[in-house]
């Protein structure tokens, strides 16, 4: 290179390094900014959301709550506790049900960089922020309050701890030692953590191979060797006893190509956002140019991997432990667990994947700036321009097309209901509000948790009645046991609807049902209703020319 092009090279960079910095900044500001806006209604509140609220709310009340969410896991503290503050000194809403979670996002990134810059250096630092800020599932489930959501700011902790055991040796116990407590904390988030695992057991196994190596050596000519081989083949057996249904499992989708197929298409879309985009807004797009261009992006950087070698030990523990992570997700938890609606699952992958993937661009921007730097601006931008179009202006315009319970409008439709019900239970005082939804039953309790003159309550034949649902009461006269097929609505998803007995109208507290406008058990309501000579006028959440969402149905004497 002569030196008049040197030169040229030298200038080009020093004006094109003020515009990088630049973009960076806007593109870290939009990020935290789409984690904010429409944080109330976009999407619609679920019945898990909410779920966690009742519990908070009850909590403080003095009332009896459970310590198992109803899949069965373990309450994850992490989460209940900060709800229960916020609901101490706030009143109940959609924005205080998912501050939690919003601001667990938000102090992931501040932990990355904190904690990347000991690991590594402060340009990976930067630029694996920026990638976990980018992401769209990130962004989405910084807007969404299940347990889930929390498991990137605690499996990073554990990742960054188990490089920092061998990247300072003299703190290799004490990092260790954080590594196994997040970890704990990790699995008690969500379980599914437990595949970060392999990266802090490889950590410890790397620090103490010498003495372990030596203990054996000498165990050779000892009792003990004769020790360690009865009890290892005693964890063989057990292990073989207790996971004999998924060690079959799993190797059947070792011997499998489609398995390996959907894995890596699945895998892709996680991280390209067309996964959350098909779960929580319904949108409809051309999954496989996504999956191009997030596949374009991987071989991109596992280039980047290639050429920086083997020489960094925290590099090959993250390239080890992840792949191990990766695999072993794969054939225990399989390929579907990644799929749409089940991503909640995969998201202690996204850490590892995020990292190993800011190590190969990393490569690209210090050996090939002008390429590296581009390519990551580039997919910076589309990664935020497809959140805002498949996002929010798709919900801006259908109110979404995913779930019943995720579709929402410009006041979110369980939001609206519960304050059209106190509303009506004002004049005359008394109501109660009955769903078949577990998905409507939640927010609802949650919205009027407190207010004496409304009482919502679940049926026997719906998914509200799974959980800490009250029945119907018995002091309702045409409510009572045995006025309604068992007392509630019809069993079953088939055929909703009232039970063969003629609905009295003797005196007592007003009674509407809420449903999904158009559902089925929706139908079944009204048009038992109807067979009975009982009126029914229908509110419909939202009004004026929107599409109807919820439904509110009044039995009225005809």
């Amino acid at each position: 290179m002569n030196p008049q092009t040197a030169s040229n090279l030298i200038r080009w960079r020093k004006w094109l390094r003020p515009l990088w910095l630049a973009q960076l900044v806007v593109l870290l500001a939009v990020a935290v900014f789409f984690r904010l806006w429409r944080l109330d209604h976009v999407p619609g509140v679920n019945g898990d959301e909410a779920w966690m609220g009742v519990q908070a709310l009850r909590w403080l009340d003095g009332q009896g709550i459970t310590w198992r969410t109803p899949t069965g896991n373990p309450i994850n503290t992490f989460h209940f506790l900060p709800q229960a503050l916020l609901h101490a000194v706030a009143p109940p809403s959609i924005t205080l049900l998912r501050t939690p979670v919003l601001v667990s996002g938000l102090l992931a990134l501040i932990v990355n960089y904190l904690m990347c810059r000991q690991a590594f250096d402060r340009s990976l630092a930067a630029l694996s922020t920026l990638l976990l800020a980018l992401l769209p599932v990130n962004i989405a489930y910084s807007r969404f309050a299940w347990d889930a959501s929390q498991s990137v700011l605690f499996t990073l902790p554990v990742i960054y701890a188990s490089l920092l055991a061998l990247r300072q040796p003299q703190r290799r116990i004490r990092w260790l030692l954080l590594a196994a407590l997040c970890q704990s904390a990790a699995i008690l988030v969500h379980p599914t953590n437990v595949f970060v695992a392999p990266l802090p057991v490889l950590a410890a196994g790397i620090v103490f191979r010498r003495p372990l190596a030596a203990s054996l050596s000498a165990a050779r000519t000892e009792w003990r060797c004769r020790l360690i081989w009865l009890t290892g083949g005693l964890v063989l057996v057990a292990g073989l006893f207790w996971w004999g249904p998924w060690i079959q499992l799993a190797a059947r989708r070792l011997i499998s190509p489609a398995h390996y197929g959907a894995f890596v298409g699945n895998y892709l879309d996680l991280f390209s956002g067309t996964t959350v985009f098909r779960f929580l807004t319904g949108a409809q797009h051309a999954t496989g140019l996504y999956r191009l261009a997030a596949g374009g992006v991987f071989v991109f950087a596992a280039w980047g991997l290639w050429r920086q070698g083997w020489a960094c030990i925290q590099r090959r523990l993250l390239l080890i432990g992840g792949g191990v992570s990766t695999g072993a997700f794969f054939l225990f938890a399989g390929p579907q667990a990644a799929a749409a609606g089940n991503e909640r699952y995969a998201i202690c992958l996204i850490a590892p994947g995020a990292l190993l993937l800011s190590l190969g661009l990393h490569w690209w921007c210090r050996q090939r700036a002008l390429v590296g730097i581009g390519v990551c601006l580039a997919a910076g931008w589309l990664l935020l321009a497809s959140f805002y179009i498949h996002y929010f202006r798709f919900v801006q315009e259908t109110g979404g097309k995913a779930q019943q319970t995720f579709r929402t409008a410009r006041i979110e439709p369980k939001r609206a209901v519960a304050r059209y019900l106190q509303t009506a239970a004002q004049d005359p005082p008394g109501l109660i509000a009955v769903t078949t939804e577990w998905w409507n039953y939640w927010p609802l309790a949650y919205f009027t948790f407190g207010d004496g003159a409304i009482r919502v309550v679940a049926t026997a034949g719906g998914d509200a009645a799974f959980g800490q649902t009250p029945a119907l009461p018995a002091s309702v006269p045409w409510l009572e046991e045995g006025r309604l097929e068992q007392g509630r609505l019809a069993q079953g998803r088939g055929q909703p609807g009232l039970g063969g007995q003629r609905l009295p109208t003797e005196a007592g507290p007003r009674v509407c049902f809420v449903e999904f406008a158009g559902s089925p058990r929706a139908r079944g309501i009204a048009n038992r209703l109807v067979a009975q000579g009982i009126g029914v006028r229908a509110t419909h959440i939202p009004a004026g020319g929107q599409r109807p969402i919820l439904t509110v149905l009044w039995p009225a004497a005809e």
